[in-house]
């Protein structure tokens, strides 16, 4: 049988193992929030996934989805809300109609398709740390 001090590590590492367990099942299991398309961009359906972000419990903001028909350049395709935004403008690479395309997002939360094709944009797997 364990002695006391060795009872109270042992707690200590089950309560460590538990709170991890809870992060990770937080993060697992976060809800996709879908924004308000904006500028005539709209999900490209199907099989692809709407347009959607999250924010893991390590505050990395998830991009998803595939969009399409909306205006390429200056105009926001939506914004994202505060708490849910970079801390500098981050620029990415997509794929937009079979070529590459970039997509910026900027500290006031908007996503902007920079350069591509409006037939489809991909924002699958776009991720940054929060401010």
């Amino acid at each position: 049988m364990p002695g006391e001090g060795e009872q109270s590590y042992l707690a200590g590492v089950i309560a460590s193992v538990q709170k991890n367990l809870g992060t990770l099942w937080k993060a697992e299991n976060s809800v996709w929030i879908e924004p308000t398309l904006l500028n005539s961009w709209v999900n490209y359906g199907g099989v692809y996934g709407p347009a959607a972000y999250f924010k893991d419990a390590s505050g990395i903001v998830h991009l998803r989805g595939v969009l399409k028909d909306g205006t390429i350049g200056d105009f926001a395709a939506f914004t994202l809300p505060v708490g849910y935004r970079p801390a500098y403008q981050e620029i990415f690479v997509a794929i937009s109609n079979n070529a590459i395309g970039r997509c910026d997002v900027y500290q006031n939360g908007d996503v902007m398709f920079r350069a591509g094709n409006n037939a489809y944009f991909s924002i699958d797997g776009m991720s940054f740390r929060t401010t």
